[in-house]
């Protein structure tokens, strides 16, 4: 009975609240009873009346400020008629007030917009009978800063703490200008341009509170300037090589008898095969006893290290869009949420597998040069200038199309990712050019990921001299590379130390500051990621022989118990980091900075060798599945991609996203296909049109066509490195190629260097 009550209580509460309501905007003085209904004509008039009455309210003393602001005619006619449509409650009047932004509900669980209808603001013009048009909308963002020492801060953290007890250690976090500001999405007419309605929002706001008026568009398109119509006309022309360059290379296969016989243009129009570029990219490795094959398992690390990166940049990606940025914090407090942030060091195994890979060429090089006739440095500095070519094209290609964004896109705070991704541009092209634009990114920009390119590059230039120096020396080259390592590891602990600076990232901290210089002056510089790096040249070495050492289950077992507890202690023993400012001591910071890369190299290094001298089981048959090989060769391409896409995306999105795991991990799904798509497009115009064309002009154009195609890392296509003895070339013995596994004839083909003993092809 006692149910049977609550229930019918429940039910009259629902009507008094519910139907009451929807009764009284009806019209109370009709009480005819009619089949037809008729139009309702008493909700207008009530509106009419309440938007007149709440005007008429407002404080003449509000009313002369505004009269004082100093704007223009066209604004202040505009604003009368804007008035004037509110109170008569026109239908485009209505548009502008439902398209605008209304509070950012969530407020107190650090959800900081509410962005309105952007494109029901965009789409409101109004024109008069003869289709002239009379009013456009315009939409613009409206930020609120919050001064320190404002009682809002007080206020809002008091009530925040119910959730999060220790959210005090984040106090700064709300008054900080790195970080979003509370933003409102407005809609109003664009008779007042963004320094007008400053101005008035100046006048009609206090002192104290800070609003600014920002990024003001409309839907009228912009004219393509000079720049975009040259891109565009580029494009047109590479696409155009891909049609006529596949069309040739389809002729050219079904005329075998025309393959020995291409000249050098064919060649160069057959470079833009969409069909023999896509082959390079899905070939695999067949030939069991090729190292290429051995050395499968890369392509499985490399395309998991990329899926991590993208991961961690997805929820490291700063943003008025995220709603309940509370979780962020909430989820740090949880040991497994230490994975996502832990994707820093995913970035030091792309050194560590990049060079394994590169490395292995550099050293057949130097190993070549020793008993070349020719200079050294001749196969030093062509090194250099491929490596340049191939690695600066597909980037500034990438950055290129990135020119064509405004033609493409639009969204709320899509002006200011243009102008942000301008100035970056004429402030640091010619850094990115030079390879040491890490010594100038800053943390937070759209081309931050950059840094890693510089970085590797950099070390490229110290690891190759010192191969050829100790060419014949493997033992040295090993202790050089141990003494490298140690250096750049006390280097990076001497750089936090007596600084704020974190002994690795940690991505939530009671300050911006702390982070922003941790990323800076300790992070993007190359001494943090040496040993990583220099890691990838040590077990090569080791490699050579490592396979005929004989190591027992037991052994093994142990060795495999202690690599992956060094590689779970990376992941993890960052945790007191984030429950406590300082957990331990300077010098234990400072052993930390030291010792922290050390483990990670040591587990890469050992899954390096298990896998390759078969000790890997299961781990190695997973890694070395053929369905990561293509995906693989393209994680160059979708890391130049994937950072600019996640922060565009987050610029022009029209609605909040919640902040917590299910959303971030959909996100960072998108944002790999996406990036996949894009890249196989950059591949066929760019990456792989340039691996042909370099090999054209450092290699000649002899008789190509009897090499096998080895496909590089990043997807390129490239002949591969044959280096044989003289003798066995005078025997016509063939080669194995370390990277391909094929068998090369030992009469390579392009121009090559006659030394003592080896035949090289650069």
């Amino acid at each position: 009975m006692t149910a049977v009550k609550a229930l019918t209580s429940l039910s009259l509460l629902w009507f008094l609240l519910v139907c009451v309501p929807v009764v009284w905007c009806f019209d109370e003085g009709n009480t005819t009873t009619t089949t037809t209904p008729k139009p309702d004509e008493g909700v207008v008039g009530k509106l009419q009346a309440l938007i007149a009455s709440m005007m008429d309210k407002i404080s003449p003393d509000l009313t002369r400020k505004l009269l004082t602001a100093e704007v223009s005619s066209t604004c202040s006619i505009g604003l009368l008629k804007l008035v004037g449509a509110i109170r008569r409650t026109e239908p485009w009047a209505l548009r502008l007030i439902d398209a605008m932004g209304k509070y950012p509900t969530g407020l107190l669980q650090a959800t900081k917009t509410d962005l309105g209808a952007f494109d029901e603001c965009l789409e409101t013009v109004v024109h008069d009978s003869f289709g002239h048009e009379v009013t456009r909308a315009q939409y613009c963002n409206l930020d609120m800063r919050i001064s320190k020492g404002s009682s809002f801060v007080e206020t809002t953290f008091a009530a925040m703490k119910m959730v999060y007890p220790n959210l005090y250690r984040f106090k700064e976090h709300i008054t900080d200008l790195r970080l979003p500001p509370v933003r409102l999405g407005i809609c109003v007419t664009n008779d007042c341009n963004e320094q007008e309605l400053q101005e008035l929002i100046n006048k009609m706001v206090p002192p104290a509170l800070n609003l600014k008026v920002s990024n003001c568009v409309t839907n009228v398109p912009a004219p393509l300037t000079n720049g975009q119509m040259a891109i565009i006309i580029t494009l047109a022309v590479l696409a155009a090589f891909l049609v006529i360059g596949t069309a040739t290379d389809v002729y050219i296969r079904s005329k075998p008898e025309y393959k020995a016989t291409c000249g050098i243009l064919v060649r160069c129009l057959t470079a833009f095969s969409l069909i023999s570029n896509t082959k390079v990219l899905l070939q695999v490795v067949k030939d069991k006893s090729s190292d290429a094959y051995t050395l499968r398992f890369f392509h499985g690390l490399r395309f998991f290290s990329l899926t991590w990166i993208v991961l961690g940049h997805c929820y490291g990606a700063v943003s008025p869009t995220w709603s309940r940025m509370l979780n962020n914090l909430l989820m740090a407090e949880r040991r497994s949420s230490l994975v996502v942030p832990a994707a820093y060091i995913a970035v030091d195994t792309f050194f560590f597998l990049r060079h394994v890979t590169s490395f292995t060429n550099a050293f057949l090089m130097c190993y070549t040069v020793s008993r070349q006739k020719k200079p050294a440095i001749v196969v030093f500095i062509f090194a250099v200038i491929r490596r340049f070519i191939r690695t600066m094209v597909p980037v500034f290609f990438v950055l290129m199309c990135m020119y064509l964004l405004p033609v493409l896109t639009s969204g709320p705070d899509a002006k200011a990712y243009f102008e942000k991704f301008y100035d970056e541009m004429n402030r640091l092209w010619l850094d990115i050019l030079l390879q040491v634009q890490n010594y100038r990114t800053k943390a937070f920009s759209i081309l931050v990921h950059l840094w890693y390119l510089a970085v590797d590059f950099q070390y490229f230039l110290v690891s190759l001299p010192i191969a050829i120096i100790l060419k014949n020396h493997r033992r040295w080259a090993i202790g050089v590379f141990v003494l490298l390592s140690i250096v750049s590891c006390s280097l990076s602990a001497w750089q936090i130390s007596g600084t704020h600076n974190t002994p690795f990232v940690i991505v939530i901290t009671e300050s911006m500051s702390i982070l922003e210089d941790t990323l800076n002056d300790y992070y993007f510089l190359p001494f943090y990621h040496g040993v990583c790096y220099f890691s990838g040249c040590i077990a090569f070495y080791l490699l050579q022989s490592f396979r005929d050492v004989k190591l027992s289950k037991i052994v093994e077992s142990l060795i495999w118990i202690v690599a992956l507890v060094a590689g779970a202690g990376c992941v993890f023993n960052k945790e007191p980091w984030y429950r406590h400012r300082q957990p331990t001591t300077e010098v234990g910071e400072v052993c930390m900075a030291f010792f922290d890369r050390v483990l990670w190299s040591v587990f890469l290094t050992w899954t390096t060798l298990a896998c390759a001298t078969g000790r890997g089981g299961y781990i190695n048959k997973f890694l070395s599945w053929n369905a990561f090989v293509p995906l693989s060769r393209l994680t160059f391409g979708v890391y130049l991609i994937h950072a600019p896409f996640i922060i565009l995306y987050l610029h022009i999105s029209r609605e909040r996203i919640l902040f917590s795991h299910f959303s971030l991990v959909s996100l960072s799904f998108a944002i790999l296909l996406w990036s996949y798509c894009l890249t196989y497009l950059m591949f066929v115009l760019c990456e792989a049109p340039t691996a042909q064309l370099d090999k054209l002009i450092f290699m000649g154009a002899g008789r190509n066509e009897r090499r096998p195609k080895l496909p590089l890392q990043n997807g390129s296509q490239h002949d591969k490195t044959c280096v044989v003895p003289k003798e066995s070339a005078q025997k016509d013995q063939a080669s194995i190629d370390l990277e391909s596994g094929n068998k090369n004839n030992n009469n390579c083909n392009g121009r090559s260097i006659v030394g003592q003993s080896v035949t090289y092809h650069l």
